[in-house]
C-alpha cells in the first residue's frame, strides 16, 4: 500500500526537502487514501503533512515557492508542522494522522505519534456527532430543489465525518479504530452504515433518491444510538 502512495512528484519533493530546507524531517498524509476507502475522482484528495524541526517563516516561503513550480495539482493539500507539534495530539485530524496515516519518506513520525487518550477522542467523537442530525437534516430539507451534483457536493464532506467521529467514537469505547468506512459499519454491525459506505464510495454514480436515503440511513442510525 505505501508503494501505491508514493509517486515521482512526492519522491521529487523529498528529494528537494532533504537537499533544501534545513530541519526538514519527513513527509506523512492521512485520510481516505492511506486507511483503503475508495478513492473517488474529482472529490478525493491526498492530506500530506511537511515534518519540520521548526516552522518558520523563511522555510515556508521557500517551499511555498517550490510548491508552486513542482506540478501538483488540485488533488493535493499540503500541511506543516513542526515535529513536536506533530507527534501531539491536538485535533481529530491528530486522532486520523495516528490510526490513518503513513510515513511516506524521512523519519517514520507516524509510529512514533502519542497514542490519542480514549476520553479526548471521545468528546471530538460526540461533539461530532451530536451535530450531524441537524447538518444532514439541512441537506434534505433542501434536497428537492438542488441539483443532484450540489446535493452530492453538500452530503459527499458529511458522509465522510460522519464515519471520522464514528471511527473515533468506537477507538474511546473499544480500544481499537476502524480504519476505512467498511470497517466501522462492521464495527457497528450496522446494516445502514453498510449501505451508506457504499453510496459513498461511489458517490458521482448515486442518484438523488441515493443520496436522499442514504442520508436518511444516517439519521436513523444516529437516531437509535442516541444522537438526535
Amino acid at each position: 500500500m505505501l508503494s501505491e502512495l508514493k509517486n515521482s512528484k512526492l519522491n521529487n519533493l523529498h528529494e528537494w526537502l532533504s537537499n533544501n530546507i534545513a530541519g526538514y524531517i519527513a513527509l506523512c498524509e492521512a485520510g481516505s487514501t492511506t486507511a483503503g476507502d475508495p478513492w473517488v475522482e474529482g472529490r478525493s484528495d491526498r492530506d500530506i503533512t511537511i515534518v519540520l524541526t521548526d516552522v518558520n517563516k523563511k522555510a515556508e516561503e521557500k517551499i511555498r515557492q517550490h510548491l508552486g513550480q513542482a506540478g501538483f495539482d488540485d488533488t493535493y493539500l499540503f500541511i506543516m508542522f513542526a515535529k513536536e507539534y506533530f507527534l501531539a495530539t491536538h485535533s481529530d485530524q491528530d486522532i486520523s494522522m495516528k490510526f490513518r496515516g503513513q510515513t511516506l519518506y524521512g523519519e517514520d513520525l507516524v509510529s512514533k505519534k502519542e497514542m490519542p487518550a480514549q476520553a479526548f477522542t471521545d468528546s471530538v467523537a460526540q461533539k461530532g456527532l451530536k451535530s450531524m442530525p441537524r447538518k444532514l437534516r439541512t441537506r434534505l430539507l433542501n434536497s428537492g430543489y438542488w441539483s443532484e451534483k450540489h446535493l452530492r457536493d453538500k452530503l459527499y464532506p458529511e458522509f465522510k465525518r460522519l464515519f471520522m467521529y464514528l471511527a473515533d467514537s468506537h477507538y474511546a469505547n473499544t480500544g481499537k479504530y476502524p480504519r476505512r468506512r467498511v470497517d466501522v459499519a462492521n464495527a457497528f454491525e450496522s446494516i445502514e452504515l453498510q449501505k451508506v459506505a457504499n453510496i459513498v464510495g461511489s458517490i458521482d454514480k448515486a442518484t438523488r433518491e441515493d443520496l436522499i436515503r442514504a442520508a436518511e440511513l444516517s439519521i436513523s442510525f444516529l437516531s437509535s444510538n442516541g444522537y438526535v
